[in-house]
């Protein structure tokens, strides 16, 4: 019979893996939408708020234009 060394984790142990585990997925995922912020404001500068605001509903804007 192969023996396990690993420890069991104990229930309430389990419950602060996964949450610690899921604040890490959801941290990724806010900086990588933060990146992609970046690039697109780099790619599409605004130079106002309200010329931003103008840009979007028009015909020749693509679809990556998101502010």
């Amino acid at each position: 019979m192969a023996r396990s060394f690993a420890p069991a984790i104990p229930a309430t142990d389990r419950k602060a893996v996964w949450g610690l585990s899921a604040g890490a997925v959801g941290l990724l995922v806010v900086g990588a939408m933060g990146a992609i912020n970046v690039l697109g404001d780099s790619r599409y500068p605004v130079t106002s708020f309200r010329s931003g605001v103008e840009q979007e509903p028009s015909s020749d804007a693509t679809w990556r234009v998101f502010s």
